[in-house]
């Protein structure tokens, strides 16, 4: 694999940011302000350019699931917008049920929005620094493979895709667990 394949995957895991909680407004923020303020937050992890990060829609949908707490009085506090971010970063691997029980979780045990955002965003930074350091490892078993840099990415997409496959499994079943499920 090229060196040039490789600096594309270094930098694409910085694209990224991690959203600090003390980053988050101490002020309640309007639907718009809302969107607005994430979809610039979080506009690193966007696939396309100007993909929504967060619509109305889907607001109001984790709300009418019962997995976001509804506004007060139009206004999102700092643990909606913390629960938001986490529910973005969780629907990639978890679905909208998992996320719910996995909130469910947090209520039953008495842990704060706070404290779970902190540990997710602390455990984020950390998962990205193990794979930026497996780039290498990955770049190097990858050598292996006849073909130009689209073979060898293919391959590492397979290899990232079947890592992803086995941590969801794991994630789904402590979730049966801790649910009493």
């Amino acid at each position: 694999m090229s060196g040039v394949l490789k600096d594309f995957l270094k930098h694409s895991l910085s694209q990224g940011s991690v959203v600090d909680f003390g980053e988050i407004p101490d002020i309640s923020l309007y639907m718009d302000q809302l969107t607005t303020f994430i979809d610039e937050r979080l506009k690193g992890y966007a696939r396309v350019k100007n993909d929504k990060i967060l619509t109305k829609t889907m607001i109001n949908n984790y709300t009418k699931d019962n997995i976001l707490p509804p506004s007060n009085k139009k206004r999102y506090d700092k643990e909606h917008i913390a629960l938001l971010i986490l529910i973005y970063h969780l629907k990639s691997s978890l679905t909208i049920n998992d996320i719910s029980a996995v909130f469910d979780i947090m209520e039953e045990e008495g842990i704060s929005v706070e404290t779970v955002y902190r540990a997710f965003t602390k455990m984020q930074q950390e998962q990205k620094a193990l794979l930026n350091e497996r780039i290498d490892e990955i770049v190097g078993e990858l050598s292996q493979i006849a073909g130009d840099d689209a073979v060898k990415g293919l391959f590492a997409i397979l290899n990232l895709a079947a890592e992803a496959s086995a941590r969801k499994l794991l994630a789904e079943r402590l979730i049966d667990y801790c649910s009493g499920e």
